[in-house]
């Protein structure tokens, strides 16, 4: 393999230093914006491709087969009969959903839980996105469950008792106690057993990890996407961190203008004062936004 190449397979032709180019753009321009001192080089490197905002790459069911086939292939490869994915992340990965848990068969459908009611708000997001022409990865979502008495139920509907299910960091991560509600950090896997004692489990995250890290074409573009509205909200950032400004300023003007190309900003932390950090929390207290002053004062 060469080295500038990622591993993987004809769907992508991303090498490896694109990829990192893409995947890590917004930081870098991020660290540039933060300090509201650029020289010359910065600027010209930091600028957005406005012709990849106007593009709108999606996901279709092509990339669901794509990942499905070869997260199927691995567990073959591992001799196991399913996976159970704690993992938000990893579970959105094979069902496009969020703040789900998923029980994922080497055959047939998915099921896919939601321990809190978001589900409900899922499951109608869903719909919604149907009637607009947005096919579902998965058919058979569960609201307000995901707790071992209902993952057991569903291992008991799949015929799956006596299985060898891979896991995404089962033994790890918690689960919500049916009766009191409470959360009991890690043991999952213990509490399935309880249920049924001839079940194994392995954990395949190193596995399931490399074959996330590949992209095909459809996921690099809308990496590029990303990348460049990352870029765009930095420039405007940067152009907002004048003397007179307030952060809620900066924030309004790295906000606005990405999403007007569909594009959702999170998480946008503005580091205050000369010597940078995170940012007064003058949002959460309900304080007048702070004023920028020259030097980086706020």
């Amino acid at each position: 393999m060469q080295p500038d190449k990622m591993p993987g397979d004809s769907h992508s032709d991303l090498c490896r230093r694109d990829f990192l180019k893409y995947a890590a753009g917004g930081v870098a321009a991020g660290a540039l914006g933060a300090n509201a001192v650029m020289d010359a080089r910065a600027q010209s490197i930091l600028k957005a491709d406005r012709g990849l905002l106007t593009s709108y790459p999606t996901l279709t069911s092509a990339t669901k087969d794509w990942r499905w086939n070869r997260i199927r292939s691995m567990m073959a490869d591992n001799n196991v009969d399913a996976m159970l994915i704690m993992n938000d992340q990893a579970s959105r990965y094979l069902s496009e959903m969020q703040r789900t848990t998923l029980l994922f068969p080497i055959d047939g459908e998915p099921i896919a839980f939601s321990v809190f009611g978001s589900g409900a708000m899922e499951a109608e997001a869903l719909m919604k996105g149907e009637d607009a022409g947005i096919e579902s990865w998965v058919r058979d979502i569960r609201s307000a469950q995901g707790t071992p008495v209902h993952l057991a139920e569903a291992i008991r509907e799949k015929n799956l008792e006596n299985a060898r299910i891979g896991t995404f960091g089962v033994d790890q991560i918690g689960h919500i106690q049916r009766r009191t509600g409470n959360w009991r950090p890690g043991g999952l896997g213990s509490a399935l057993r309880q249920q049924h004692p001839r079940l194994e489990f392995v954990e395949l995250w190193d596995e399931f990890m490399q074959l996330w890290l590949v992209k095909n074409d459809e996921e690099t573009a809308m990496f590029r996407k990303a990348a460049a509205a990352a870029e765009l909200a930095c420039e405007l950032f940067r152009d907002a961190c004048v003397p007179g400004n307030t952060l809620a300023d900066v924030k309004a003007a790295a906000y606005s203008e990405p999403s007007r190309y569909g594009v959702e900003m999170v998480h946008l932390w503005i580091g205050g004062g000369p010597d940078g950090g995170r940012e007064i929390p003058w949002v959460r207290r309900g304080v007048r936004p702070p004023v920028l002053n020259r030097g980086g004062g706020l």
